[in-house]
């Protein structure tokens, strides 16, 4: 009887003292016209459009606007 019990709890120290799984985090940044900023990774990577800071953002977007409205 105190075998399962036993071997439950073994199974659960195996567990815990197993290393955590690696996430290769690279990431690849490209401009809005597709122009790559940065060094590409090597191997598998996430692709991030990256559009600025807030000042640039605001900026794209009321010439935006303008030009919505001049149509």
């Amino acid at each position: 009887m105190a075998r399962p019990a036993i071997a439950a709890r073994l199974k659960r120290l195996e567990t815990r003292n197993r290393p955590p799984v690696r996430v290769h985090g690279a990431v690849a940044r490209f401009t809005p016209q597709g122009q790559l900023i940065g060094p590409m990774p090597k191997g598998p990577c996430m692709i991030v459009i990256d559009h600025g800071d807030d000042g640039e953002w605001e900026t794209e977007l009321m010439k935006q606007q303008r030009d919505l409205i001049a149509r």
